[in-house]
């Protein structure tokens, strides 16, 4: 059989494929953007002795993975203009393997190693301040007096009041984030107390 033939399978739509590399485009795209971006500014927040820095153990083997997104790309590609032969999908296959494994691997040994990283630099983790959602990070703070409890439903309000303190809110005692707290709590229950 010769290796440049072309797949005998029926194809998918070419719509479908349209719709195919747009969504694995897009999951590209937003891994480099927010995922990349966001691992860039924790180390630099942790380099700065923020208050808080945030670390997601899939960030790192999200970013590691994408040439496996931009093979399967490839490969749509291919049947999209009809050039798909049983060489070229085993060679994307096989691109987007050699990416995917690894990054499946090192999820677990980089999440002990920032966690690791993160206690040796002094900071602790804040259930408080963490979305429950598989993928969001979780937040650390540099003391666990900055970890106010019962701030769930302000967590993104106090956390960008922090981001907008001068140095990060390096000088900012855990005293005066419990206070914004505190006022960030209180104009919640008057919002949802109101009737209108």
């Amino acid at each position: 059989m010769n290796d440049e033939s072309q797949p005998e399978q029926d194809a998918p739509s070419k719509p479908l494929l349209v719709l195919l590399i747009f969504i694995l485009f897009g999951m590209t795209f937003g891994i480099w953007t927010f995922m990349g971006g966001g691992l860039i500014e924790n180390i630099d927040r942790l380099n700065n002795h923020h208050i808080y820095v945030t670390s997601s153990n899939w960030w790192l083997p999200l970013i590691v993975g994408t040439p496996c997104y931009v093979a399967l790309i490839a490969l749509a590609f291919l049947r999209l203009f009809n050039a798909a032969t049983d060489k070229r999908i085993q060679t994307c296959v096989k691109i987007a393997l050699f990416f995917a494994i690894p990054a499946l691997l090192i999820r677990v040994p980089y999440g002990f190693l920032a966690s690791h990283q993160l206690k040796k630099n002094g900071y602790s983790s804040c259930w408080h301040y963490s979305s429950p959602s598989i993928y969001s990070p979780t937040v650390w703070v540099k003391s666990p007096q900055y970890c106010i409890e019962s701030t769930g439903l302000v967590r993104h309000d106090l956390l960008e009041w922090i981001d907008h303190l001068s140095n990060g809110g390096h000088d900012t005692s855990p005293e005066a984030v419990r206070q914004h707290a505190t006022i960030l709590l209180d104009a919640r229950d008057a919002e949802r107390s109101s009737p209108y």
